[in-house]
């Protein structure tokens, strides 16, 4: 677990075993979650938020959650829904390759501000560093989707930016 992480203080975490639709929502997630889904709130944790430098404060939200989603088709228009709504992108981290016949699709993501884009890119030049500009910020925000066979599609999800999702700066890569 990231060192940031660690020391932050879990301020919400409940658990909602029925299923709920989008309106019912916690309101952080009513605002980056796609409507018209059908949710499952396996684990919620609303951490400290975060202030940057430019006095905003930024939610931390870390959840675990299924949906009515049964095709990897579904998941990936899911994905692309979910980047919009959170004015977001979360790159493709890993695939899993799909054996026997329990999962169907699964991938991880993270954030296009995260030091894993620098270590794909290793040999590109940076041409100022110290810019405000910078995509590497340490971003640790994940998510991590399985669907298996259930019919139904498994979320993990880290929203722990260090930067300012809708910003200008984010937006502009």
């Amino acid at each position: 677990m990231n060192n940031v992480l660690k020391n932050l203080k879990v301020l919400i975490n409940y658990v909602i075993q029925d299923q709920i639709n989008s309106s019912n929502l916690p309101t952080p997630l009513r605002q980056i979650l796609p409507s018209n889904y059908l949710y499952q709130i396996e684990n919620y944790s609303e951490l400290e938020p975060i202030i940057t430098s430019e006095s905003v404060i930024i939610g931390q939200i870390i959840v675990d959650l299924f949906t009515n989603i049964d095709t990897k088709d579904g998941a990936l228009k899911w994905l692309e829904e979910f980047q919009q709504k959170s004015k977001t992108t979360m790159r493709l981290t890993r695939t899993y390759p799909v054996k026997g016949n329990k999962v169907i699709f699964r991938e991880m993501r993270h954030c296009i501000h995260s030091h894993l884009v620098r270590q794909k890119n290793k040999n590109r030049d940076i041409k100022n560093p110290y810019s405000l500009r910078n995509r590497n910020t340490k971003c640790n925000a994940t998510l991590n989707l399985r669907l298996k066979n259930n019919n139904l599609l498994e979320i993990n999800l880290r929203f722990t930016h260090n930067h300012l999702p809708n910003s200008a700066a984010s937006l502009s890569f």
